[in-house]
């Protein structure tokens, strides 16, 4: 397979209950409710290895409770329930004193975060009373005063990323699935800008789909970077297969997220450089999954960064190796448009 790794490394740019009447026959009866309990216990396991999808949502509102959260949404993309893993300062031995108060005993922590903002906060990501294995919850705790305040965030979450802005607000945003599916589009976005006042959840001003991949300060400005998923599983891609189009939104003066990638060029730069290397270094290994997603990730962020015919000549061959020539159509027809590469897929690419 033509590759030519050391050129393009330099490069820039988501019950039925069975009743026994048998009240007379006391141990049919038990033997009943433990077939019943095995089977609610197979059922459910079953039930988390089943393919599902969420449609991911946007934007600020109420949680949605877990009675509503768990529907039966089926789709062979979304997989199991990812594993916990978060790097952050915990609550102090003061502030997990006043969580384990508003907490029902014996709940099960998971994973904690401490925000030193102004109120102090620490956000708990814990399993709920009674049991339930299939569904974590989020939890928020305000500090002031000697006492805490508890909020509950939602169900099916993880603990959130959050920067503090110069005017003391802290900024939060996490994921929220519902299905416990490990694609992108099985996740909704939830975003919340906290001040001494109150807590608001703010919109995304965008028709796209998103995911919260980072919360970061980029010139000085706290800002959101996200996954578009509308990419994803596209045109029969696999989800390894799919490309990555990331996004810069920054909060507005009217209170919402608005995209603002325009403003962050060098932060899109060196996502195409990082996607450059790894083109290199997925065509060195003849490897034409990474080949694929490495090479059309190259594109949408030099279509986003405004230079798309410097990489066009580079993507079109890498496609072409791995028999891409249905993408490499894709682009030829969004340079003849004079349109983005996204613009066909939201309109449904065009014909074989």
């Amino acid at each position: 397979m033509p590759s030519d790794p050391d050129r393009l490394a330099a490069a820039p740019c988501g019950a039925t209950r069975i009743a026994v009447e048998g009240r007379t026959l006391g141990v049919l009866f038990a033997a009943s409710v433990g077939v019943c309990l095995l089977l609610f216990v197979a059922g459910f396991m079953v039930g988390r290895g089943m393919p599902a999808k969420h449609r991911a949502t946007v934007g600020g509102g109420p949680p949605v409770p877990p009675s509503a959260s768990r529907q039966s949404f089926v789709d062979p993309k979304c997989g199991t329930l990812p594993e916990y893993v978060h790097d952050g300062p915990r609550p102090t031995d003061a502030q997990m004193a006043h969580i384990h108060r508003l907490l029902p005993g014996g709940t099960r922590i998971l994973d904690t975060l401490r925000v030193d903002a102004s109120p102090r906060l620490a956000f708990v990501l814990h399993l709920p009373r009674p049991h339930d294995p299939g569904a974590t919850e989020l939890t928020m705790f305000r500090f002031t005063h000697g006492t805490a305040a508890r909020e509950d965030l939602g169900s099916y979450c993880f603990i959130p990323d959050v920067v503090i802005g110069a005017d003391g607000r802290a900024f939060a945003a996490w994921s929220e699935n519902p299905t416990g599916g490990n694609a992108w589009s099985c996740s909704s976005l939830t975003t919340m800008v906290i001040d001494k006042r109150e807590v608001c959840y703010p919109e995304i001003e965008s028709d796209g789909i998103y995911v919260a991949k980072d919360l970061i300060v980029d010139r000085g400005v706290p800002v959101l970077i996200v996954w578009d998923t509308r990419f994803e599983y596209f045109e029969g891609l696999c989800r390894a297969c799919s490309p990555i189009q990331m996004a810069v939104f920054e909060l507005g003066a009217h209170g919402a997220w608005a995209d603002a990638t325009s403003r962050h060029r060098a932060l899109v730069k060196q996502w195409i450089q990082d996607e450059i290397e790894n083109l290199a270094e997925a065509m060195s290994k003849g490897d034409p999954t990474e080949i694929g997603r490495a090479a059309l990730s190259v594109y949408l962020h030099a279509e986003t960064a405004g230079c798309a015919s410097q990489y066009r000549k580079l993507v079109t061959r890498a496609l072409t190796s791995i028999k891409g020539e249905h993408f490499v159509e894709l682009i030829e027809e969004a340079t003849r448009r004079k349109c983005r590469l996204m613009s066909l897929v939201s309109r449904g690419g065009i014909p074989r």
